[in-house]
C-alpha cells in the first residue's frame, strides 16, 4: 500500500481545526480496514458498521469521551464547538451502545473524582470545614451506602463513559503496532510542521500476518501494564505468575524480541528481590542483551567463576553488542584476576589527547575550542554525532526505508521499527554490505547528493537536516578518506542507537585532511560510548583526539 506524501503547508496555523479527532480517527480506521481486514472480528466490524451509522456530532463525542484522561466524565464538562446539542448527542450514543449515563463503579473511585467542596456539600454539611478530602471519603463511606453514593451523585453531577473501548484500542493497536500511541499522534502532521517518507506497507510486509499476532501482542501488553504495579513489582510469586501469562512466539521474530523484552523486565525485579535462581532461569531464555550479562553476574555471585568467565568467552566470540562487548572484557578481565586464569585480552589503545587555555566568555566550550581552531589554514566545525549519523542516513536512505517485514505500521515513521536496535543490521544484512561494497568504486558519494536533493526536509530520525549544510557535506566528502567512512559506517550500521552517540564534538578541515577533536572542559571527563569510538578510530587510523581545556579568566590576560 503506497501513501501519498504529505504536503507541506505555507502558512502553518497555530491551533488545530475542529475536529481534528474524526478526520485522524477515520484515517486510521480506513487504513487498518484496508490492511488488516482478515485479521478483524465480528465484533471490530460491527464497532466501525455502527461507528459510520452515528450522526457526525455522535461520532466527534463519542471520539471525545474515548481520548479524555479519566474513563468517567462530568456531562456538564461535555462542550465541544463540533456538538451543538450534547444532551441529545450524548442519547443518540446510549441508544447505539457507545456510553452509558451513569453506570455502576466502586464507591470510593467515584468520590475521588469530585472536589473537596463538593462532597462536604452532597454529603458531609455537618462536617468540619477544613477536614481533608481523604477524611471525607472516608466519613462518606462509612455513613452512606455504596447506591446511596451513586445515586446522589447521579442526581447533582451526572457522568458518563465510553463503551467498547476494546474494539477502539485494537484498531489503534493494528496502526501505530503499540500501546503507547493515539490520535493526538497526528496533530504535528495536522499543523503541517512534519513531511514523512512513502515506504510501501502491504499483505508481505505488514506487522501482523494473524489474528493469534494480535491477541499475543495485547497479551505482552496487558502483562507489561501489570508490571507497573508496586505490588506485583515487590512479589516474587506474583511476578512468575505474569511471566506464565506470556505466550511464546518464536515464529515471529519481532513478537519473540517483544517476549524477550518483558522477560528481562521480570527477570531482572526477581534477580533485586534475591530470587537469584528463577532469575537466571529466565535469563536464559532471552538471547539478547543484557540476559547474558546478568547471568555471567549471577553466577559470579553463585560462587561458580568459571562459568562466569566462560559465558564471557562466549559474548567476546559471538556478540556484535556493543555494551555487551565492553561488559564482557571487563567483567572476564575481573573474574581471570580473581580465579588466577590466564585471560589475553588486548589492551585498549591510547587516547591522544591536547590542551589549550582559551578564555572563559560563557559560551558552550566546544564554540568556544571550534572557534580556536580555526585559522586561515584550518575550518574547525562542531558537529558532534549530526554529520555522521547524516551522511550515514543520507547514505542509506533507501535501505533504513525499505518495505522489510514488520518495519512499519503507518505512514508517519521517521524511520523503522528497530533502527536504534541491534536488529536493524541483520535484518537488511544483505542491502547493507553491498552498499558498503559501493564504496570502494569511484563517485559512490553521488548516491548521499541523490539523496540530500530528493528527500530533503523528509522526516528522518538519524538525519537533522537544519545541521546539514551542502558546504559541510562537501568538506566531508572531499577531506575524510572513504575508507574512514566505511569503518565508521559500518560500526553505526550494527546498532544505530548505541553508535550513534559518542562521536567526537569538533570535526577539523584542513587542506590535507582532517581530524575529530573531543573537547573536555575542566573535570569532565570521557563517556563509555565516546571511548568506544576512540578505540575503532584507533583500529582504523582515523585521526581523533581529546582535547582538555583549561579556562583563563578576564581578570589574567
Amino acid at each position: 500500500m503506497e501513501y501519498a506524501r504529505l504536503t507541506m503547508v505555507d502558512t502553518r496555523p497555530t491551533t488545530l481545526p475542529a475536529g481534528y479527532l474524526l478526520r485522524n480517527f477515520r484515517h486510521v480506521a480506513d487504513w487498518v480496514l484496508a490492511l488488516y481486514p482478515d485479521l478483524l472480528c465480528e465484533a471490530d466490524m460491527a464497532f466501525h458498521r455502527q461507528f459510520q451509522a452515528l450522526s457526525e456530532p455522535a461520532q466527534h463525542l463519542y471520539l471525545r469521551l474515548l481520548t479524555r484522561t479519566r474513563p468517567l466524565i462530568a456531562v456538564e464538562s461535555l462542550s465541544y464547538a463540533e456538538v451543538p446539542n450534547v444532551t441529545s448527542t450524548l442519547d443518540e450514543l446510549q441508544q447505539a451502545g457507545f456510553a452509558e449515563l451513569n453506570p455502576q463503579v466502586d464507591a470510593a473511585q467515584l468520590l475521588e473524582l469530585q472536589t473537596r467542596s463538593r462532597l462536604q456539600q452532597w454529603f458531609a454539611q455537618n462536617s468540619r470545614s477544613s477536614a481533608k478530602k481523604t477524611e471525607l471519603v472516608e466519613s462518606i463511606l462509612a455513613q452512606h451506602s455504596a447506591a446511596d453514593i451513586h445515586n446522589i451523585i447521579a442526581r447533582h453531577q451526572p457522568f458518563t463513559r465510553a463503551l467498547r473501548q476494546d474494539c477502539f484500542d485494537r484498531l489503534l493497536l493494528l496502526f501505530f503496532g503499540n500501546g503507547r500511541q493515539d490520535l493526538s499522534e497526528f496533530i504535528i502532521t495536522e499543523l503541517g510542521h512534519v513531511r514523512y517518507e512513502q515506504y510501501r506497507i502491504d499483505g508481505s510486509t505488514r506487522y501482523f500476518q494473524s489474528r493469534a499476532d494480535v491477541e499475543t501482542l495485547q497479551r505482552y501488553l496487558q502483562v507489561r501494564e501489570q508490571l507497573e504495579d508496586p505490588a506485583i513489582l515487590s512479589d516474587s510469586i506474583r511476578l512468575r505468575e505474569c511471566h506464565a501469562l506470556l505466550p511464546d512466539h518464536r515464529q515471529q521474530p519481532e513478537l519473540q524480541r517483544r517476549f524477550d523484552r518483558i522477560v528481562l523486565i521480570i527477570a531482572r525485579q526477581l534477580e533485586r528481590l534475591q530470587a537469584t535462581d528463577n532469575a537466571l532461569a529466565l535469563y536464559q531464555q532471552v538471547a539478547t542483551h543484557p540476559a547474558r550479562e546478568r547471568r555471567a553476574r549471577i553466577l559470579a555471585k553463585q560462587q561458580q567463576p568459571q562459568l562466569a568467565l566462560q559465558l564471557c568467552r562466549q559474548i567476546l566470540d559471538d556478540s556484535h553488542h556493543p555494551e555487551e562487548l565492553e561488559f564482557a572484557e571487563q567483567f572476564a578481565r575481573t573474574l581471570a584476576r580473581k580465579t588466577g586464569t590466564h585471560f589475553a585480552l588486548a589492551p585498549a589503545p591510547a587516547v591522544r589527547e591536547f590542551t589549550l587555555e582559551l578564555p572563559f566568555t560563557g559560551a558552550a566550550v566546544e564554540i568556544v575550542a571550534a572557534q580556536a581552531l580555526s585559522d586561515a589554514q584550518h575550518v574547525c566545525v562542531y558537529v558532534e554525532n549530526l554529520l555522521f549519523c547524516g551522511l550515514f542516513g543520507l547514505l542509506f536512505w533507501d535501505i533504513i526505508f525499505a518495505p522489510i517485514p514488520g518495519a512499519f505500521f503507518h505512514p508517519f515513521q521517521r524511520g523503522p521499527k528497530h533502527l536504534h536496535t541491534e536488529f536493524f543490521y541483520p535484518d537488511r544484512k544483505t542491502l547493507i554490505e553491498s552498499r558498503l561494497e559501493e564504496m570502494a568504486t569511484p563517485g559512490w558519494q553521488q548516491r548521499i547528493w541523490d539523496h540530500f536533493e530528493s528527500r530533503s526536509g523528509i522526516a528522518n530520525t538519524l538525519v537533522a537536516w537544519e545541521a546539514l549544510s551542502p558546504e559541510l557535506i562537501d568538506m566531508a566528502l572531499q577531506h575524510i578518506p572513504a575508507s574512514h567512512l566505511h569503518t565508521i559506517f559500518r560500526q553505526l550500521a550494527l546498532h544505530p542507537g548505541l553508535y550513534g552517540s559518542g562521536f567526537p564534538d569538533l570535526i577539523r578541515f584542513s587542506h590535507n585532511g582532517y581530524e575529530l577533536i573531543e573537547v573536555k572542559a575542566p573535570n569532565d571527563r570521557l563517556q563509555p560510548n565516546q571511548r568506544r569510538w576512540f578505540r575503532h578510530f584507533a583500529d582504523a587510523g582515523i585521526p581523533a583526539r581529546l582535547l582538555n581545556v583549561t579556562w583563563i579568566d578576564a581578570d589574567d590576560e
